[in-house]
């Protein structure tokens, strides 16, 4: 199974998203779901994970053929390079 996890700021709005996904997946004939839970909150926010695996049963698992296609988005943060110190005058 993959866990999803469904966040934000607002924790109503969190919890209408979750059930509308979860009514999404109960409709789909390729996916089904776990129990979602709310594991923590922050301040006004919420957290939801739910579990979602293929309907099949095919639980995918390390080594086996899954292909991860990423690009980065956002240009790299330039590394600053460190300044040369002054050496302390002499005797001191």
């Amino acid at each position: 199974m993959v866990q999803v996890r469904i966040m934000g700021s607002d924790a109503e709005r969190v919890q209408v998203v979750a059930r509308e996904l979860l009514e999404l997946v109960r409709h789909s004939q390729t996916l089904r779901h776990g129990d979602a839970e709310t594991l923590s909150r922050r301040g006004t926010g919420a957290r939801v994970y739910v579990d979602i695996a293929p309907a099949d049963g095919d639980t995918a698992g390390p080594g086996d053929d899954v292909v991860i296609d990423a690009e980065v988005v956002t240009a790299p943060v330039p590394r600053r390079r460190p300044r040369a110190r002054r050496a302390l005058p002499p005797g001191a």
